[in-house]
């Protein structure tokens, strides 16, 4: 894959742009989102459990399945918020979804089951990687905090 200078300094623009709407206005949804789109991008591109690092004849429709899919993983996090505890809460409703997009995945599609386990574990590496690290910065470092502010 090619990218020419201009081409490069539009996605670092963009990546600068993100980052900065995730620091500045918590917008954690929205950038977890393009974030984690890049990365599956990215994921998509490596040679490992079954898939080659070229999109091949199928690529388009393999690439679309994959924002398909994990466009539902990010829209299942909006479930969180229906609750008053969201700490408790915080993995339930993306892991249902992963579940349900795994079982689909298994037992309605008809590829190998390498390629089936890369689908799987692109899309756990790019949504929850981001999705831990958004808990850890709401809640956990928020506790910690308190904690040391008390003693």
């Amino acid at each position: 894959m090619k990218i020419n200078l201009f081409e490069f300094f539009i996605i670092l623009i963009i990546t600068i742009g993100t980052v900065y709407l995730w620091y500045k206005y918590k917008l954690e949804f929205v950038t977890n989102y393009i974030i984690g789109g890049g990365v599956l991008i990215f994921l998509c591109q490596l040679d490992f459990l079954g898939w080659e690092g070229s999109w091949g004849k199928f690529g388009v429709l393999i690439l679309l399945f994959m924002f398909i899919t994990y466009t539902l993983l990010n829209i299942s996090t909006l479930f969180i918020y229906l609750f008053k505890n969201k700490k408790n809460k915080y993995f339930m409703f993306p892991a249902i979804m992963f579940l349900i997009i795994g079982i689909f995945l298994f037992l309605i599609t008809d590829v190998n089951i390498t390629f089936k386990w890369g689908a799987l574990v692109r899309l756990f590496l790019a949504f929850f990687s981001l999705q831990f690290y958004t808990y850890y910065k709401k809640h956990l470092r928020i506790e910690q905090t308190e904690n040391m502010r008390k003693n």
